[in-house]
């Protein structure tokens, strides 16, 4: 199989004294078999992939002990025949918000949110996902750290088939 791969990425940062602000962006164009392989394990069909990913991100020191960071992040896949062997455009726009609270000089407390929506128009499938996650971190040397954590995702799943829209 003959390949041309090309991919083209920036970035940004912005920095002020308790805010970071940073913008991204990625181009790729590649074969899906090498990709879907090394995600899934399995190579579906052999067919040229375009991907754009764009996104931008927030932190910010809001006390002493506390920060907020937030995140979104927008992809679309296309394929070149998505006719063939099951392969299908779709999109994906990811939120995240995270605080971060210092109990102590060593222990952290973090809670998060996320919000995404994966959307296939092409073959009517939409899902769209909630998840809540609270974390404990504490650091037990300089080089050995410990995560609790605990969280729950609600998925709402819809399949349009021919009018139809099951859920």
């Amino acid at each position: 199989l003959d390949m041309n791969e090309a991919s083209l990425k920036l970035s940004s940062e912005y920095r002020t004294q308790r805010n970071l602000w940073r913008l991204f962006g990625e181009v790729i164009r590649d074969a899906a078999w090498k990709s879907e392989l090394l995600e899934t394990g399995v190579i579906l069909a052999i067919q040229r992939r375009n991907v754009g990913v764009f996104g931008g991100s927030w932190s910010g020191t809001l006390t002493e002990r506390m920060t907020l960071m937030g995140e979104i992040e927008y992809r679309e896949t296309r394929y070149s025949d998505e006719r063939e062997g099951g392969l299908f455009d779709y999109e994906v726009i990811v939120g995240t918000i995270q605080t971060v609270y210092s109990l102590s000089e060593k222990d952290q407390l973090r809670a998060s949110v996320e919000l995404l929506n994966y959307r296939a128009a092409s073959v009517g499938v939409q899902s769209k996902n909630v998840g809540l996650q609270l974390s404990w971190v504490h650091p037990f040397s300089e080089t050995f750290e410990g995560t609790l954590s605990v969280g729950v995702r609600e998925v709402f799943n819809e399949f349009s088939t021919g009018g139809a829209t099951q859920k």
